[in-house]
């Protein structure tokens, strides 16, 4: 049977993974969609209807069209997927060393015995 460490330890990586796939194909799609959009053409090449605000986007818009509930949405699943990568790693690093520390035998109770610690 599998222990329960091991267990827990898998269930970020599944925790990733499932959020992983639908992501990265969505983003994708949603930055390729980005890239194809056009914009307003002015027709008039005049210096009057070039300097006219009706053309010119205001920082207002540019922000509100970056600013849907969608892309903030994305923004947010891909933070979370930054943090389980962190933890992943932070606990996997975390692992290696019990595992080299139980292959030195700071953990086994033969050192336990030698070193005279016993209650007997």
């Amino acid at each position: 049977m599998v222990a329960a460490e091991e267990t827990s330890s898998l269930f970020p990586i599944f925790i990733l993974i499932i959020m992983a796939l639908p992501l990265v194909p969505y983003t994708i799609s949603k930055l390729c969609c980005a890239a194809s959009k056009k914009a307003k053409i002015v027709h008039c090449q005049c210096s009057v209807c070039s300097s006219s605000g009706k053309y010119q986007k205001s920082m207002h818009n540019k922000v509100s069209n970056f600013s849907t509930c969608s892309n903030l949405t994305l923004v947010l699943l891909w933070v979370i997927m930054g943090i389980l990568v962190y933890y992943i790693k932070h606990i996997s690093q975390e692992m290696i060393r019990r595992c080299q520390l139980l292959d030195f035998g700071y953990f086994s109770s033969s050192t336990f015995f030698l070193n005279g610690s016993s209650s007997t």
